[in-house]
């Protein structure tokens, strides 16, 4: 472990610089920090640790640590959700939402095809043997790792589509499911719980300590009720706003 009143001090000279900088500015490179304070790379890590978890700074895979907008991140959940834009991407009501915010939205998209977790699998009707295709987000804002967002739909119903495939769906997943005739209508079933996060989730979002999560759920059924999707965002309270009109 390194000397606990050499990493805070560290720490204090790289807070004073960071009040001098502006929201996207790069702090230099580890290696620099370390020749500078002459310090080890695991004491220059821990400072650097310690104020990402105060919200100052966040790391960007293979790029370094950059200074964070303090600026929370607004996400008006009462836009409709069915978007029909080609002309943009990503191009759903959140990352339009962020845009209007003259912030950039950016996401990451897996997809998996999962038997998946039972109350689910019961909203969406599945029969056993039957899977789900979870189209997995992580979203950023200005580069800042701001939620995830999984979306489950039924195998049987988008086997063969867009949605079944990673990257992003244009015009959206509204407008796939639309043709396929299970289009949804506005607004979705909408359930909020807020709770503390797991280890591995505090270690993925940088939280400190006290920081809360918001796990939003949200189900999107057809004019004849039946749920089609189920979506699941873990959201840190220190970074989003959650707004309803």
């Amino acid at each position: 472990m390194p000397a606990p009143a050499l990493y805070h001090d560290i720490a204090d000279e790289l807070r004073e610089h960071i009040g001098k900088l502006h929201p996207g500015d790069r702090l230099p490179a580890e290696a620099e920090l370390r020749r500078t304070h002459g310090a080890s790379r695991f004491t220059i890590r821990s400072a650097l640790q310690e104020l990402e978890r105060e919200g100052l700074i966040f790391s960007a895979q293979g790029r370094g640590w950059f200074v964070r907008d303090q600026r929370p991140v607004i996400w008006h959940a009462s836009a409709p959700e069915t978007n029909l834009r080609t002309d943009i991407s990503p191009a759903d009501a959140w990352s339009l939402g962020i845009r209007v915010q003259h912030r950039e939205p950016k996401e990451e998209i897996t997809v998996e095809t999962v038997v998946g977790p039972l109350w689910i699998r019961e909203l969406l009707q599945l029969a056993d043997g039957q899977h789900m295709v979870i189209r997995k987000r992580r979203r950023y804002v200005d580069g800042m790792f701001s939620h995830t967002d999984d979306t489950a739909f039924p195998e049987p119903v988008v086997r063969g589509t867009p949605i079944a495939l990673p990257g992003d769906v244009l015009p959206g997943t509204y407008a796939v499911m639309a043709r396929l005739g299970f289009g949804w209508v506005d607004p979705p079933e909408t359930t909020i719980q807020a709770r503390p996060p797991s280890r591995r989730e505090a270690e993925m979002f940088g939280l400190g300590a006290g920081v809360a999560l918001h796990e939003v759920r949200r189900v999107r059924r057809t004019e004849e009720g039946r749920a089609v999707a189920v979506t699941v965002k873990i959201m840190p309270g220190d970074r989003n706003v959650i707004v309803f009109n």
